[in-house]
């Protein structure tokens, strides 16, 4: 409903991209962090840069099961998360990651 009413708002598609990737749907996040980040919108250029970092991993780790692919990528951008905080203004992963 929020992006009906002004589409152009940077921090509204960097919340969907947090809502996206706490649903798993790791692409998505992916387009909606960038989609944030084009509008202007630094947490959502933040956000991108930690959630490639973490599917950089997840491809890397030993135990890659595409299966868990977006389970695996949540964990890791939590940890990410955790480690370097979230800045006040979007949604908190760290209580909304699964």
């Amino acid at each position: 409903m929020a992006l009906q009413l002004d589409p152009h708002a940077g921090p509204i598609w960097t919340n969907l991209g947090t809502m996206l990737q706490w649903q798993g749907d790791v692409q998505g996040a992916m387009q909606a962090y960038n989609r944030g980040a084009a509008l202007g919108n630094d947490l959502g250029r933040k956000d991108a840069a930690e959630l490639q970092a973490a599917i950089s991993r997840a491809k890397a780790a030993p135990q890659h099961n595409n299966n868990n692919f977006a389970a695996t990528v949540n964990m890791l951008a939590k940890q990410s998360f955790e480690a370097y905080g979230h800045n006040a203004g979007t949604l908190n992963p760290n209580e909304h990651l699964p």
